[in-house]
């Protein structure tokens, strides 16, 4: 399923006490079937939410893009449990353009040049 960001947010951790970035993905494209899925698996945990024009919302932590695709995968739960969880991954041109990102940041800076020292000349100037 295909999500869009719509809305970021910072919050405290429940279980770590720790601040952490929220992001709030509206889910706009995805087969009938995926998306009553993805509905009943939330409802089921309690988490379920739609937008004002009835479109599933998927919450994550972390910022992981403008456009993201949600899947059904495996992740560990608060006891190290593997469970079933939907997750967002981000799209292919996030991360070409984070890696850009982090090149220009890490590029260094330009060398200097040292200059020429001037050479000294015996005795007094002739004119």
């Amino acid at each position: 399923m295909k999500a869009v960001l719509i809305n970021q947010y910072t919050t405290v951790s429940k279980t770590t006490g720790n601040r952490v970035e929220m992001s709030v993905y509206e889910i706009v494209e995805g087969t009938q079937q995926e998306l009553e899925d993805y509905c009943d698996f939330e409802t089921a945990r309690g988490y379920y939410k739609e937008t004002d024009e009835g479109n599933p919302i998927f919450q994550t932590i972390g910022d992981l893009g403008n456009t993201i695709e949600v899947r059904l995968g495996k992740k560990k739960d608060a006891n190290g449990n593997l469970v079933e969880a939907y997750r967002g991954i981000a799209s292919e041109d996030w991360r070409l353009k984070k890696s850009i990102v982090r090149e220009q940041i890490s590029a260094p800076a330009p060398r200097v040049i040292a200059s020429r020292p001037v050479p000294k000349t015996a005795g007094e100037p002739k004119f």
